[in-house]
Formats: C-alpha cells, structure tokens, sequence
C-alpha cells in the first residue's frame, strides 16, 4: 500500500479523523521538527510520533511494533537507501506526495 506524505498527508488525516469511514490509508508528515505517521489500514487510524523519518517509513511498513523501538536500528546509507541490521534493506523513493517503498530481505 502506498504511503502518503507530506501535506496531502496530514490533510487525509484531519479527514479520517473526522470521518472514521473514508478509505484505508497511511501516511506521513512533518509538524514542528516531528514526525507524524498515521496507519488507517485496520479503520482503527493508528497515530505515531518520529523523530526521524526512516523510523515512521519503517513502522508504517510493519517492520517493527512501537513497543520494540528501542531495539531497531535504521542507518542511512544514501538519500533513498537505507540498511536495517538483522532484517536488510529498504529502498525508499518518492514521487510527488506518495512514498514508494521497497524491502529488500537479508
């Protein structure tokens, strides 16, 4: 599923937020040097806060429960690759307001 970003983002939160029935999403935005990540593909819209963006791509693609944060590591390798020790690699490429990402199996 797509990941949405930046403005378009934070908008279709504000409108799952006030309309619990709009369609499954997620997505991502930057709010006072934070980094919002919402999760709306169970229509229970899960909201997180980030310090980095590397982190909330990686939760809203599942690959670690917010109880397990202290024990992930994301390192930047280049703009749009990134290397998870233990699990492999996450290609991450933009394009307008939809995040596309990739997971790349150790």
């Amino acid at each position: 599923m797509d990941i949405y970003f930046q403005k378009y983002a934070k908008s279709l939160l504000e409108l799952t937020l006030s309309n619990r029935n709009i369609k499954k999403c997620k997505g991502c935005f930057k709010e006072n040097g934070i980094w919002i990540a919402f999760d709306n593909t169970t229509n229970n819209c899960w909201v997180e806060e980030f310090d980095n963006l590397n982190y909330a791509i990686c939760w809203l693609d599942g690959l670690f429960e917010m109880s397990e944060i202290m024990n992930f590591n994301v390192f930047s390798i280049s703009k749009y690759l990134h290397f998870i020790p233990k699990i492999g690699y996450l290609n991450i490429r933009t394009k307008k307001d939809i995040l596309k990402t990739t997971y790349y199996p150790a």
